[in-house]
């Protein structure tokens, strides 16, 4: 774990409530100390800062409570750090509504996540729609992205000219996503591409470029692959959105639409975090 310290920044910001208030800016000064004291306590407490990728994490930063702190200098105002530990539960982080999926719009939304604290993913799953492509690239670059297995094995049927052949071509990307390493995944590829190379070039060319964008879950624990190699969980959260949703017809403006979106999703993210266990964790020792 590289260890937390008070940056000069911070230094400087606390520094310059004095110069600039004299005493009176005492509070906040001691609010930012007191702050970042209780950011490397958490980093202590998770053995990982936000964006550190390591074995030895224990859990995750998830945000801050505001919280008014009453001193004899004045209020004090804090920002609780919040931690989710790493118990396999599913959790919904965010929500956000908009009229159109352009990069803007996921490049605010992931921001928004990076600023609550929610650190650098071990993972990160989804289809290839560019805007949110480029804005994951922006926001979360070096993070691994696992591109849908799903998704993929129905984009391929578009470079399937015979409709008896779609159903033999989705087997065998099934056999390919179904290895059991990265090492033989990438063999069954390879020979696939082979086979079709003459008879189908446009379909070997589409595999060859695309299916190692469904190969990054690989690297993770094979107890977790079947739960991560596809969108399929987001896919059904959206499902039941827009089925609960349909019911109120036309909404007057977004803000409308956000509000009942957000109850929909805090009792759904609520009855995951009380059921069992989604994925199952590699156990981990560590001594303090």
């Amino acid at each position: 774990m590289t260890e937390p310290h008070l940056s000069h920044t911070q230094s400087d910001a606390m520094l310059n409530h004095f110069l600039a208030d004299g005493l009176e800016g005492l509070p906040g000064a001691i609010g930012l100390l007191i702050n970042a004291a209780m950011k490397i306590e958490r980093s202590q407490h998770l053995q990982a800062t936000a964006d550190e990728r390591t074995d030895q994490r224990l859990g995750f930063a998830n945000g801050f409570k505001p919280k008014t702190l009453l001193t004899r200098s004045g209020p004090v105002e804090l920002a609780i750090p919040q931690i989710r530990e790493a118990d396999g539960l599913r959790v919904i982080l965010g929500v956000s509504v908009s009229l159109a999926e352009a990069e803007v719009h996921w490049r605010g939304f992931l921001q928004s996540l990076r600023e609550r604290g929610i650190g650098s993913p071990a993972l990160i799953i989804s289809d290839a729609h560019p805007g949110l492509g480029a804005a994951r690239a922006a926001v979360f670059s070096g993070v691994p992205w696992q591109r849908c297995q799903f998704h993929l094995q129905q984009n391929a049927q578009a470079y399937i000219s015979k409709a008896d052949q779609k159903p033999v071509v989705a087997g065998e990307i099934r056999r390919i996503f179904d290895a059991a390493s990265l090492a033989e995944a990438e063999e069954r590829l390879r020979q696939l591409v082979t086979k079709y190379r003459g008879s189908a070039p446009k379909l070997a060319a589409w595999l060859e470029e695309n299916l190692p964008e469904g190969f990054a879950v690989f690297g993770q624990p094979e107890a977790q692959r079947r739960r991560l190699r596809t969108s399929n969980a987001c896919e059904n959260l959206n499902r039941q959105v827009r089925r609960r949703t349909a019911v109120a017809g036309l909404f007057p403006n977004e803000a409308s639409l956000l509000r009942l979106v957000s109850a929909i999703l805090m009792e759904i993210s609520g009855d995951w975090e009380t059921s069992k266990c989604y994925l199952s964790l590699p156990k981990t020792t560590h001594s303090r």
